[in-house]
């Protein structure tokens, strides 16, 4: 690699890289790039928008950021992403999160029109638009109205200007959510052999997570245990309150689990969402998912991982989860 050898930047003006944080020879990807020069040049600006500037440093965090929330939002590595959007910080804050998810980018042009940047997106298979709607006081977004073919795209996100419903701002879509659970059971339940408790779930959701972002969940607890084995079935209501006439959806539960000893636990867990209470979807649109799980338990810390496959084109193929839980 060539030595920097910029009249205003001396050699010893160029943070210490720290040992292994960059390969031997020259980065030969995007983000290997990206983390190289994070590494090499710090707390120096990487790019100035405006009034706001950016270090190497943070743009590496905000990449990192910009990646988690496109993972969480269902993007997979090979992914489309498009964006249609002028140059900006969030911009190119957006592209390197493209590609730290390992998806891949689609640039439009932002003279485009509604059916050039719909023909861009359907061959490009887009799952995921980010565009502005104040672009010299046009909305870019609403110029897709009317665009057929567009059915893939099943996310689009407003980086600067007024949110359309159905899109979800920048900072939105790169939050998280909160949930507020509250677990009544039978006093002693760990001793019974008949499990008798409800569950009770305030949340709210970043949209890339959910469709809506305020709901709550209903999970009476009604279970059997005999010996070291346990079988728990939980008939879940999910509720939602963004929509009108909303009907809550039936997503029972079970549950099947080997006590080893007093403080590991190996079993089975199903899920599924058979869709509104009171008229269930088609069977291929429900979704059935089920995963192998591991326990842990020691007062008051309770530690639960799994594996999940999804048995349906409406579940994940493949998920983990893991809660961590302390009793008070």
């Amino acid at each position: 690699m060539t030595p920097d050898t910029t009249p205003d930047r001396p050699p010893d003006t160029i943070p210490d890289r720290p040992q292994g944080t960059i390969p031997d020879g020259p980065p030969d990807t995007i983000p290997a790039v990206l983390r190289a020069a994070a590494s090499r040049f710090g707390e120096d600006e990487a790019l100035v928008d405006g009034g706001e500037r950016v270090t190497f440093t943070a743009l590496l965090a905000r990449a990192l950021e910009a990646a988690r929330a496109f993972v969480a939002a269902g993007v997979r590595p090979g992914d489309r992403v498009a964006i249609w959007a002028p140059n900006s910080a969030s911009w190119i804050t957006a592209s390197f999160g493209v590609y730290l998810a390992g998806a891949v980018l689609v640039p439009l042009n932002t003279r485009y029109r509604g059916e050039e940047a719909g023909h861009v997106l359907r061959t490009s298979g887009a799952c995921v638009l980010l565009s502005v709607t104040d672009f010299l006081d046009t909305d870019l977004l609403a110029l897709l109205d009317g665009v057929a073919g567009l059915e893939g795209l099943r996310q689009r996100v407003v980086l600067s200007g007024p949110v359309p419903a159905g899109a979800t701002d920048w900072q939105e879509f790169l939050d998280g959510g909160v949930k507020l659970r509250t677990l009544f059971v039978a006093p002693h339940a760990k001793e019974r052999t008949w499990l008798l408790g409800l569950n009770f779930e305030l949340g709210y959701d970043n949209p890339a997570f959910a469709e809506e972002r305020w709901n709550a969940e209903i999970r009476p607890i009604l279970g059997y245990r005999s010996g070291r084995f346990e079988y728990i079935v939980n008939p879940i209501l999910d509720m939602a309150f963004d929509k009108h006439n909303y009907r809550p959806d039936f997503a029972p539960s079970v549950r099947f689990a080997y006590g080893a000893n007093d403080a590991w636990k190996v079993g089975v867990e199903h899920y599924a969402d058979l869709g509104p209470l009171d008229g269930n979807y088609p069977s291929a649109q429900q979704a059935h998912t089920t995963y192998a799980i591991v326990e842990w338990s020691r007062v008051p810390w309770d530690l639960h991982f799994g594996i999940g496959h999804g048995w349906t084109r409406a579940s994940d193929d493949t998920i983990a989860k893991t809660i961590l839980g302390i009793a008070f």
